[in-house]
């Protein structure tokens, strides 16, 4: 009786038909399916994965460049992307194509070492924890993405070809919760962001009532936008200087003295009103421009008429203000 143990390669028999005895035939025939003859030898390289063979078996999508780059297609089958035997006249010359021209899900099977990790959009999670999710992207890394890398995502795309696949972030009727800022920056109003503490997702919360602190955001959905607005930016206002000429924007600079263009923001401090003309910040209580160009309305409280003040019955200092019914010998007429 005839016993035959097979693999894809060899058939070696017990009775001597071959030329090989079966112990040298399983020594010397590569085993390459699982269901394999016991003793048969495990290939060095090879395609795919043998039972009983893991630990002795290198597989092709393992191999470095070098040793791929020399091993011919009966061992190694050509991979679709980036392998390296793709110079005229080699195995893989008109069978692999670049890495740059094949999609993420193209991408999908082949080996880093032939196609290095994309940094954005690439689907072999395994090997490229690093890789940025397309949805976690923002536009800068976006837009120098091709749509068979990432798809277009559903809200704030800045890719052409995205136009009409894509919600722009004012849209009022969005949910912008899981949208990064790098893609979508804080809306002015109903950001369901505002006041969250996860990192790239994480917007101030709205001020209350419109009534400016640090850190938080104006809602433009609200009375007293424009103060709020102001509010915020006034600390960090430059004082205006030659440079701007006859007119800003609002909240563009500060007023100073003879350096007042149209559109400057009035100094909310008194003392520095100061030689700015009152077409262009009206007078306010306690101005330093009293008895100069704004009237003079504060009462002395003491016998210094420094800056200037009203008369009054306990406080006639020499040089203080006449009124109506208060005028001392030594006063002096409002100008």
């Amino acid at each position: 009786m005839i016993k035959q143990i097979r693999n894809a390669q060899c058939e070696c028999d017990s009775l001597g038909k071959s030329p090989f005895t079966i112990s040298e035939c399983q020594k010397t025939k590569i085993c390459i399916d699982d269901d394999i003859p016991e003793g048969c030898t495990c290939a060095l390289i090879a395609e795919r994965s043998v039972s009983g063979c893991e630990n002795n078996t290198t597989l092709c999508k393992e191999l470095p460049l070098e040793l791929l780059k020399v091993q011919n297609e009966q061992t190694c089958q050509c991979f679709l992307y980036g392998d390296p035997r793709n110079g005229s006249g080699e195995v893989c010359f008109e069978q692999t194509n670049s890495c740059e021209s094949g999609s993420s899900q193209q991408l999908q099977n082949i080996p880093i070492q032939l196609c290095e990790c994309l940094a954005i959009g690439d689907v072999r999670s395994e090997q490229c924890s690093d890789s940025i999710p397309c949805e976690s992207a923002s536009k800068e890394e976006l837009m120098g993405v091709s749509s068979d890398i990432c798809d277009c995502v559903s809200i704030g795309d800045p890719r052409d070809q995205c136009m009409n696949k894509t919600t722009s972030c004012d849209d009022s009727d969005i949910d912008l919760s899981d949208v990064p800022i790098s893609r979508c920056e804080c809306q002015s109003h109903d950001d369901e962001r505002a006041g969250k503490s996860l990192s790239g997702y994480n917007c101030p919360g709205y001020c209350n009532d419109n009534e400016y602190t640090e850190g938080c955001a104006c809602d433009s959905s609200k009375e007293n936008y424009n103060q709020c607005i102001a509010d915020k930016l006034y600390p960090t206002l430059r004082n205006c200087n030659e440079d701007d000429f006859e007119s800003v924007q609002a909240n563009t600079c500060k007023c100073k003295g003879t350096m007042s263009p149209s559109g400057c923001t009035c100094p909310r401090e008194s003392s520095n009103l100061i030689d700015i003309p009152i077409d262009i910040c009206q007078c306010v209580d306690n101005d330093v421009r009293a008895g100069i160009s704004c009237p003079i309305t504060s009462e002395c409280t003491d016998d210094q008429i420094n800056p200037k003040c009203l008369c009054t019955y306990n406080h006639q200092g020499s040089g203080c203000i006449c009124t109506q019914s208060i005028h001392p010998q030594e006063c002096e007429c409002d100008s």
